[in-house]
């Protein structure tokens, strides 16, 4: 019984080991700070709803830069593109309008899984090659650009954070922060053992 009993001490150990040792990893992952980067070339802006300052971030590069398209996913079953334009900031209002019928709402999605298949869906038939630049909220984006990357191999992508207070500082400290931060490291944990479960089993 002893023998057993280090055995479980010694395996639990390890697991918390690699487990922590992936959070900090995946922590690495999440920007925290506002990063100068050169300006990528996209021809497609994909925000992914869910998180505030989302769809305003996707519509200021939309009307900021020569970008052909934007494309919205997981808007709700009933929302309008008016409904999107009057979340434009206000001076940039009447160009998003003014462009407003290269905007497409994806109504479908109701996670990450599903706006990477939303999105998936709505390039299909496009012509290459895709250079996206994808909008989602920095704690989201590891997880997000995962999903997407495995759905689109052959698409480029562009990362552009939406800097969610609620990750920086001490965040283990804040009830709320802690949850969301364990909840989409165990989801990112989820997503990369299920697509390697998909690789093993389709090469088998």
């Amino acid at each position: 019984m002893r023998g057993l009993a280090r055995k479980f001490i010694f395996c639990f150990g390890f697991f918390a080991f690699v487990w922590l040792c992936g959070l900090v990893w995946f922590l690495g992952k999440i920007e925290k700070h506002i990063i100068p980067r050169e300006p990528c070339y996209c021809d497609k802006v994909v925000v992914l709803t869910g998180g505030s300052g989302r769809i305003e971030l996707g519509l200021k590069l939309f009307s900021e830069h020569p970008i052909k398209r934007l494309f919205i996913s997981g808007a709700g079953k009933t929302t309008t593109l008016q409904d999107i334009i009057k979340k434009a900031p206000a001076e940039l209002r009447g160009a998003v309008e003014a462009q407003s019928q290269n905007i497409i709402l994806g109504h479908e999605a109701e996670n990450t899984i599903g706006n990477a298949e939303e999105v998936s869906a709505w390039l299909e038939g496009q012509s290459l090659p895709h250079n996206i630049c994808l909008v989602t909220s920095n704690y989201h984006m590891p997880r997000a650009s995962s999903e997407l990357r495995y759905m689109l191999p052959k698409a480029s992508f562009c990362l552009e954070n939406v800097y969610d207070e609620t990750v920086l500082g001490n965040w283990w400290m804040r009830t709320d922060s802690r949850q969301l931060i364990l909840s989409e490291y165990h989801k990112f944990i989820a997503s990369k053992l299920r697509h390697l479960f998909v690789s093993v089993t389709a090469a088998s």
